[in-house]
């Protein structure tokens, strides 16, 4: 499938047609969604694409986040979602989540980390794979 993916850059920010400058942003306390994100364009190109060409609708529980998000502060050094390369997607319907794993790790997502209600998706560069509990 070859469709044209238009990734619009406003001043500071990057959004898409699935993906709006809301749902990319950090949501912890501190930011509340008003801070700019920093999703790197070739994360948001590749979850564009695979978006597109599954067909399935991937809603994001959680996209950037910065260095005072609960989940970063806690680590010694922040992690994929601070580097603006990784996605949490909701889709719990386990055809439609095994069709947008399959479109998401063809565009290079190759770390995947499964929950009950979501899935983790990184381009971190190398294959990795785990379940939370």
């Amino acid at each position: 499938m070859s469709a044209e993916i238009l990734v619009v850059e406003t001043t500071r920010e990057l959004y898409t047609k699935h993906f709006s400058i809301h749902e990319l942003r950090c949501g912890c306390n501190s930011c509340k969604k008003k801070k700019p994100h920093k999703i790197k364009r070739s994360a948001l190109l590749a979850l564009e694409k695979a978006r597109i060409e599954s067909g399935v609708v991937m809603p994001l529980s959680s996209a950037y986040r910065c260095t005072e998000h609960p989940k970063e502060a806690r680590k010694q050094n922040p992690g994929q979602h601070n580097a603006g390369v990784a996605f949490d997607i909701r889709i719990r319907h386990s055809k439609e989540r095994s069709k947008a794993l399959f479109y998401l790790m063809n565009n290079g997502f190759w770390a995947v980390g499964s929950a009950m209600i979501f899935f983790h998706v990184d381009l971190r560069g190398s294959f990795a794979g785990w379940s939370y509990s």
